[in-house]
């Protein structure tokens, strides 16, 4: 079982294609994580500031967060699916594993 860990970026979509080509055929997993609303207008700012929720239906949005992950999810499944992996895909909420600076992964710089 492959585990492919999806957000519909480029490189996400690109993982996928690679995943794959060098897997073909085998079971894979796509995961979307989505981060719980209250949790994204509580988090502190560069400046320190905290920022609480603004007022509104909180069910809802997070309804609307729940529903965008499960579609992200089916997106890079039926993906998978079209590169010829067999697969299923989840949607769940927790914490990304690093903050998200731009549409593009992190990049580790190699010493000179």
């Amino acid at each position: 079982m492959i585990l492919l860990c999806y957000d519909g970026s480029e490189d996400a979509r690109d993982a996928i294609d690679r995943a794959a080509t060098l897997f073909r055929g085998a079971p894979a997993t796509v995961l979307a994580v989505w981060l719980p609303y209250a949790a994204i207008v509580t988090q502190t700012s560069s400046l320190g500031i905290a920022f609480p929720p603004p007022l509104a239906d909180l069910d809802e949005i997070e309804a609307a967060i729940q529903d965008d992950a499960q579609a992200s999810a089916q997106e890079g499944a039926d993906r998978a699916t079209r590169a010829g992996m067999r697969r299923r895909h989840v949607a769940s909420h927790g914490a990304p594993a690093w903050p998200r600076r731009s549409s593009r992964s992190p990049r580790t710089s190699t010493p000179r």
